[in-house]
């Protein structure tokens, strides 16, 4: 790739960051842990203009991608299980509580309740206490846990 078409690559990917951070001051997102931790994540976008933002986020000071139940502005490394196909660790399951840094979206409650009940037959078919199970189990608890919060909001 030459140095123009990565500078253009490299722009459009921190505008793009930026708009998609700006999103989630809308009603439409919510912190498991509640408005004012939400606020907390997201004060680094309030009263800045566009270039303020796009320094920002070159430096690393913000962060956001998306993930199945929403977005995650985490600016440290990427999580383990990364939030789109494994989602227990987006919003905890056992005495593990929700990231701080996840945001669920509530437009994606339709989505959340179809891989709840998918889950739930597959939990069916899984061998008890084998990983699978586990597995399943933890992601079906943290499923219940973001409709409930999305729900409440």
């Amino acid at each position: 790739m030459n140095d123009e078409a990565r500078a253009y690559y490299l722009r459009e990917m921190y505008q793009s960051m930026v708009r998609e951070f700006k999103e989630l001051q809308s009603d439409q997102y919510v912190s498991p842990h509640g408005e004012k931790r939400k606020q907390q994540i997201l004060s680094e976008i309030s009263e800045k203009d566009h270039e303020q933002l796009l320094k920002a986020a070159k430096a690393g000071r913000i962060s956001y991608r998306q993930t199945f139940l929403g977005g995650c502005a985490n600016s440290g490394p990427p999580c383990p299980l990364g939030g789109i196909s494994n989602i227990s660790s987006c919003m905890g399951f056992g005495g593990n509580t929700p990231c701080a840094s996840a945001l669920l979206d509530k437009s994606k409650l339709p989505m959340i309740k179809q891989l709840k009940n998918v889950i739930a037959i597959q939990i069916f078919d899984a061998a008890p206490d084998s990983p699978l199970y586990e597995s399943l189990q933890a992601q079906l608890e943290s499923a219940e846990r973001a409709i409930h919060v999305i729900e409440s909001n």
